[in-house]
């Protein structure tokens, strides 16, 4: 079974726009920095087996997004602004989870 028929790529792709915005917002990253970078990762976690596919698209794309700048930030002081992103801006309420951060998963030590 392939990855699209479970993961839309709607869904990918408003998952990876909220990733960008959160590089571009909470880590200051230039434009041009942020396609290269979460394009290059977008394209390591595709590759992965589909059950670490299916997990990493489980995660936050806050957490995502700070694994990528390679800069952790504390969610509950941005978790406003954060939420807005996700589920106004972009979400429409289809990435509505619980803000947290994933206990070492596979996607992170393979990617």
């Amino acid at each position: 079974m392939s990855s699209s028929n479970v993961i839309p790529d709607e869904a990918k792709d408003l998952f990876w726009s909220v990733v960008k915005v959160c590089l571009r917002e909470f880590h200051e990253m230039p434009v041009e920095a942020v396609r290269r970078k979460a394009g290059r990762f977008r394209n390591k976690i595709e590759q992965l087996p589909f059950d670490a596919m299916e997990y990493f698209y489980h995660s936050e794309p806050f957490d995502v997004a700070c694994d990528i700048a390679n800069h952790p930030l504390n969610l509950e002081g941005h978790l406003s602004r954060y939420l807005q992103i996700r589920d106004g801006e972009h979400g429409n309420g289809t990435l509505e989870q619980i803000p947290r951060r994933p206990s070492k998963p596979s996607w992170r030590k393979r990617a």
